[in-house]
């Protein structure tokens, strides 16, 4: 038995499986989104962390893939 895909995989290909793409938008409408945005640098980072910081913020604004959670990760890259 195969997984099932998310909604957005199914969309994308083209409901193979034939479901409607009415009921593959509700689903993919309520799926929970984080919110988008970095926040801002934090104090406590100087020097080269700062710029690592600005630089990785900015690539991932432009590949729309900036999301608040993420900040941690960044912030210990």
């Amino acid at each position: 038995m195969s997984r099932r895909k998310p909604a957005k995989t199914q969309i994308r290909e083209g409901d193979p499986r034939r479901r409607g793409s009415r009921k593959l938008q509700q689903a993919l409408d309520s799926q929970p989104k984080a919110a988008s945005g970095l926040p801002k640098c934090p104090p406590h980072l100087k020097g080269r962390a700062r710029a690592t910081w600005m630089f990785l913020r900015e690539q991932l604004e432009l590949m729309d893939l900036d999301c608040a959670p993420d900040c941690l990760i960044v912030e210990g890259a």
